[in-house]
Parts: C-alpha cells; sequence; structure tokens
C-alpha cells in the first residue's frame, strides 16, 4: 500500500484528505510540518501533499529540501493562486501543483499518475541519453542527474514519438487527465525545468520548441 504524507496546519482538511486518501487505498499521515523529516526518515513515503503556508517552514523550504535529498514526487496543494507561486513551487522541484479548493477526483487522478509507472520497459535510449522512468534517472556520457516524476513522463512521452510534434494540449492530457484543471504555465515551466537539467549534463536542444504547435525531440 502506498504511502501519503499529507502536510497541512489546517486540522480539518487534513482529516478531509487522509480519509479521501484512505477510502482510495492509500496510507495516510498528517504532519504541520514541524516533524516532516523524522517522518520521512522513519517511514517508506511515496508522496507528498504539501500545503505552502505552514507554521513552521513554508512549503517552498519543504520542497526544496524533499527535491535536493531524496527523490519523493511532491504535490503542492495550496490556497494560493497566483502564478508567481506556482511558478516558484515547480521551480523548486513539485511534480504537480493544485489550487484549493480542489476537486477529489482530479486530486486522485494526480497522485495515481506519480505513482503509477505506465511503461512496461524500464530504460529507455535515445541518441546516448539512457532514461530509467522507474527511478527519474538519465545517464548520458559517464554522467547522471535525477529529474522530477513530471519532467520523466514529459521526456519518456516525447522520445516514444521521435521527431513528431506533440502538442501541448497532447502533453497536457497526457500528464494531468484534463488540462481544464491545468495553468498553461505548468508544462513550460516543467519543459523549461527539464531543458536546463539536460544542459547541465551537456544534452542540449534535444527538446525543441514548434511554434503555435509543440514540442518535438
Amino acid at each position: 500500500m502506498k504511502k501519503i504524507l499529507i502536510i497541512e496546519d489546517n486540522t480539518s482538511l487534513a482529516k478531509e484528505l487522509k480519509e479521501l486518501l484512505n477510502r482510495n487505498g492509500y496510507n495516510s499521515m498528517i504532519s504541520d510540518g514541524g516533524d516532516y523529516k523524522s517522518l520521512i526518515n522513519e517511514n517508506t513515503v511515496d508522496l507528498i501533499l504539501l500545503d505552502i503556508n505552514l507554521p513552521h517552514e513554508s512549503g517552498f523550504e519543504i520542497c526544496s529540501y524533499v527535491k535536493s535529498t531524496i527523490q519523493i514526487p511532491v504535490i503542492i496543494l495550496t490556497g494560493r493562486n497566483a502564478n508567481i507561486d506556482e511558478v516558484m513551487g515547480l521551480s523548486l522541484g513539485a511534480d504537480d501543483y493544485i489550487k484549493k479548493p480542489y476537486h477529489a477526483g482530479v486530486l486522485l487522478a494526480r497522485i495515481k499518475r506519480l505513482l503509477t509507472v505506465e511503461n512496461t520497459e524500464n530504460i529507455k535510449n535515445y541518441r546516448g541519453i539512457s532514461l530509467d522512468i522507474r527511478k527519474n534517472k538519465i545517464t548520458y556520457s559517464s554522467k547522471e542527474i535525477f529529474i522530477t516524476k513530471t519532467e520523466a513522463l514529459i521526456l519518456d512521452y516525447l522520445i516514444d514519438r521521435p521527431e513528431e510534434v506533440v502538442s501541448r494540449v497532447e502533453l497536457i492530457e497526457f500528464l494531468w487527465d484534463n488540462q481544464s484543471f491545468v495553468d498553461d504555465n505548468t508544462l513550460s515551466v516543467n519543459v523549461s525545468r527539464l531543458r536546463k537539467k539536460l544542459e547541465s549534463i551537456g544534452i542540449e536542444n534535444i527538446i525543441k520548441t514548434v511554434p503555435k504547435q509543440g514540442y518535438v525531440v
């Protein structure tokens, strides 16, 4: 059973989320952020639901710590709906950003996407790039880098369709099921962040933008 850590200081909302997750087959824990490090160290946490406005550390600080130390998917779930907050969260490595009030079906679909590896093939190879979809790891010219689950899914989807232009709408629907619940910035930030990580190990211009159409590798 997958274990989800809910970091939320609103007690009633945290309990509501816990009940929702437990009803849908997950094992969940609640923290207001003060003890999240010990909970992660003492438990096998598969995913974190993270608020931004917390009493001990901000959700941004927690996201930065998690993504710099361990490879756990993070979904930011917050009432802060400014674009700058979403860009900040995604730039720090969050795999998804959902605004409150949340839609239960959408939240569960996003969680399922991040916890389920759709590909039966573990390793994908393309132009010298080795993508380990299960470990979210890229190897190139003896260099390795870890990426987020969303970034891994984007790269995996594109390299499965070499030289084929994939529209933004198609990518959004693949990644988040229903584009009506996704801000257009979310895809742009994820692609930009993925490109920078690829460039850091010498992979340049692998993901090209086709104006008014989408992306192609």
